[in-house]
């Protein structure tokens, strides 16, 4: 297990090391003939190669640089003319240099099973209804996908119909604090313990939106484990329960537990990590130290070595930090190592 997550964390690592540093080749033809006496027709071919342009990408919308020469922007806006699918297919034949076997806009490893070693199969769409299509939790096969691919699955979108349908009445109620439109949905990929690619799903509130996306998919790129991610929804937003199953989640209308004070996950301001592994330690009324949650006992113990743990200086705690968020394995008075938040 331990040598299949080295592996994983190298692959992830050359990913990273490979992004920005393909170049485009575009190969142009022109014929002409001339009728010289009796010599014939004359065919006179000229090849120009092409400087490589760079791809930039922007808040995970790609665009092309504006130093193109002309010749290279007319050849642009004929590709923009197609379909996506087809634009897809001819840039990936020009980064191969080969356009005869043109490889599909999803890759051709892409998996979608809940579990391992079931049969590859292509989605039906694309763009981002093909992106969520696999459920979370379900197991992608990212071997034949290049980078872009993988970044696609990293984006946030408003709460549409079918997502609220599935939190109304359960995580979300009618309240005076949060609206539905204050929130966004969040699709994202994570790597579990044995190093297979996973669907994230979470649902935050929309001004930590961006630096949640940017920190998993860091997270992703490294290869730092996180079991599941699912919204708390598949628990009945029962935050024990989600806990329990080492769920990692986010917003969820509820007050802190042992208090009827309003938690920072009712505004989706706050995203819990690994939380069977690291517990939530606090005091209870008579004293007594209780762990939450249930079963995560051992875990309470930060001299321990087990997986999933988070610690400082680690790279989940870095990530968070350096986004401005707060970590509850920081706190004084009680311990919630699972815990990072934003206000």
């Amino acid at each position: 297990m331990e040598q299949n997550r080295r592996q994983r964390k190298s692959s992830h690592g050359k990913r990273r090391r490979a992004r920005n540093r393909y170049g485009v080749k575009v190969a142009a033809l022109f014929a002409s003939a001339a009728v010289v006496g009796l010599a014939g027709v004359f065919a006179i071919a000229k090849i120009a190669q092409k400087s490589p342009a760079r791809e930039e990408v922007q808040g995970g919308a790609h665009k092309l640089p504006e130093e193109l020469t002309e010749v290279e922007k007319q050849e642009t806006q004929g590709m923009e003319e197609l379909q996506p699918e087809t634009r897809s297919v001819l840039r990936q034949s020009t980064e191969t240099g080969d356009a005869s076997e043109p490889q599909s806009e999803t890759g051709s490893g892409l998996q979608q099973s809940s579990e391992p070693g079931s049969q590859p199969q292509q989605p039906a769409e694309t763009g981002t209804a093909a992106l969520l299509q696999p459920e979370a939790g379900t197991v992608l096969d990212t071997s034949a996908m290049t980078d872009m691919e993988i970044a696609r699955y990293f984006f946030s979108q408003e709460l549409t119909d079918s997502v609220f349908a599935r939190i109304n009445g359960i995580s979300y109620k009618e309240n005076e604090n949060i609206g539905r439109e204050e929130l966004c949905y969040l699709r994202v990929l994570h790597v579990d313990l044995d190093g297979q690619t996973r669907v994230g799903e979470l649902i935050v509130n929309q001004r930590i939106a961006q630096d949640v996306l940017e920190i998993l998919e860091e997270l992703y790129a490294n290869a730092y484990p996180i079991e599941k991610m699912v919204l708390i929804d598949a628990y009945g937003a029962d935050d024990n329960a989600s806990m329990a199953d080492n769920n990692s989640s986010a917003f969820n209308y509820r007050v802190i537990a042992g208090t009827d004070k309003l938690s920072n996950h009712s505004l989706g301001l706050a995203i819990d990590i690994n939380p069977k592994y690291n517990p939530y330690v606090r005091a209870g009324a008579d004293g007594a130290v209780i762990i939450e949650p249930e079963g995560s006992e051992a875990y309470a113990d930060r001299e321990a070595d087990f997986p999933y743990k988070i610690e400082e200086g680690d790279l989940c705690h870095r990530l968070f930090l350096e986004h401005g968020f707060t970590w509850g394995g920081s706190w004084k008075s009680s311990k919630d190592y699972q815990h990072f938040e934003k206000k």
